[in-house]
């Protein structure tokens, strides 16, 4: 083979390899929960990429799911106050107050400002 050859015939290979690639990809892109499950499997020490999946999957009410990531978001990072925070509500929605109010206290002793319920 010549070096023209030898060249265009590397660069279609290089070029088949991203495009499978950019395929392997689009199906992760379906939405951002799937994203970001596909990325907290890839990372799975990321505390972030659970929150978001957790955030994701609370959007859409799947409060279960919403919760086991959340959980592993503060278990990657106990300092992490959103997740305690976000995790909080999960647990409110899953009728579990006991937990929501450690998850609320943890998100106070971390920094975060959540208003005292009015008083009856």
């Amino acid at each position: 083979l010549t070096a023209g050859k030898t060249f265009t015939a590397v660069l279609l290979l290089v070029g088949l390899f991203f495009f499978g690639r950019t395929l392997d990809r689009q199906r992760v892109w379906i939405n951002t929960a799937t994203l970001f499950l596909n990325d907290s499997h890839a990372h799975p020490a990321n505390a972030r990429l659970h929150y978001h999946y957790g955030f994701a999957q609370a959007k859409l009410s799947n409060w279960k799911e919403a919760r086991d990531a959340f959980a592993r978001a503060v278990d990657r990072s106990p300092v992490f106050a959103d997740a305690h925070l976000r995790l909080a509500t999960v647990y409110r929605e899953l009728n579990e107050p006991d937990k929501a109010k450690d998850h609320e206290e943890k998100a106070r002793q971390l920094g975060v400002k959540i208003p005292s319920p009015p008083k009856p």
